[in-house]
């Protein structure tokens, strides 16, 4: 009896010291989402600085999807962006400029328009945001 509950209470700190550490990596899971998205999208605004000597040629801030070239809006499918927990909500430009932009995603605007993006209510409550600019600077808040 006396090792049941040894083993008992073994299996309760492994439990109390694991559950910390896996909510740490959903975290991390999601914001890798998030970070690769903006990474693309930098690539794009990459193209448009090599194209015409300026990121702020035929790009406005606000929304990316139907914006930024090569990122069309959700139009009856799922939009280029629409990920697992990001919606194309999600992602606006922030700053722009000649020689700069800031892209931001911000988590609790993410949507779930008709199962696009079906694990928008795992992000949509929180108010982290990550960010990217022209040389690939990754900023995180909230998390």
């Amino acid at each position: 009896m006396v090792e049941l509950m040894v083993v008992a209470v073994i299996v309760a700190i492994l439990a109390a010291v694991a559950i910390p550490l896996l909510m740490g990596n959903t975290i991390r899971a999601r914001a890798t989402e998030a970070e690769a998205a903006l990474g693309t999208i930098r690539a794009a605004m990459r193209t448009v600085l090599a194209e015409h000597n300026a990121y702020n040629v035929g790009v406005i801030t606000g929304a990316v999807a139907g914006n930024v070239p090569g990122f069309r809006a959700r139009a009856g499918v799922a939009g280029d962006l629409d990920g697992t927990f990001f919606s194309q909500e999600c992602f606006s430009i922030t700053a722009l400029a000649a020689n700069t932009f800031t892209v931001t995603c911000t988590w609790s605007l993410s949507v779930d328009p008709s199962g696009y993006t079906p694990r928008a209510g795992d992000v949509n409550t929180t108010t982290n945001t990550t960010t990217i600019n022209e040389v690939g600077t990754i900023a995180r808040t909230g998390y």
